[in-house]
């Protein structure tokens, strides 16, 4: 799979494409260096996932504030560059609560503190995409991931982050 095979203006590496091609868990991290391309990689994987995600549950984009989100998620997947002609479906204003990502209505949700995890809370969620998941507080994730009780398809976590591991379920 390359950047041309999907439309997409911009040209991946072989890690970026093995990343995508390999995310298929229930919650997918990425990690490594500054400016390795994981967050064009895990954006790309997100817009795979919004464009096939079930339906009957929200689609949420979580970060540290509205800003952040804005400039880390949104200007690269509306730059023409590098979502190529996907660019066009993707619509999001700076501070509003809602994006639409190829006609689906996205929450956008942002965790400057712990209390933000009660904006969670009651959800129904189809998937989530985290970005800079280690700046986020442990009750957010007491509720994006609590304890399974039984084996069935869950909401997708996808996170864009950018040193080390975060392992929210220690």
């Amino acid at each position: 799979m390359t950047g041309g095979a999907l439309g997409l203006a911009v040209r991946l590496s072989p890690k970026q494409e093995r990343s995508i091609a390999e995310s298929n868990a229930r919650l997918n991290i990425w990690q490594g260096a500054i400016r390795s391309g994981k967050t064009i990689a895990s954006l790309l994987r997100w817009l795979a996932f919004v464009a096939n995600a079930p339906r009957g549950g929200s689609l949420i984009i979580v970060g540290k504030t509205a800003d952040t989100i804005s400039r880390n998620v949104f200007d690269p997947l509306m730059d023409p560059a590098i979502t190529g002609p996907l660019a066009a479906r993707i619509s999001y204003t700076r501070g509003a609560p809602t994006a639409t990502i190829l006609g689906r209505k996205v929450e956008i949700i942002s965790c400057a503190d712990a209390r933000a995890e009660t904006r969670l809370r009651g959800m129904t969620c189809a998937g989530v995409y985290v970005d800079e998941s280690t700046l986020l507080e442990r009750p957010f994730w007491d509720v994006a991931l609590p304890p399974r009780r039984q084996p069935r398809p869950g909401p997708r976590v996808r996170q864009g982050i950018e040193e080390g591991v975060h392992r929210p379920l220690v």
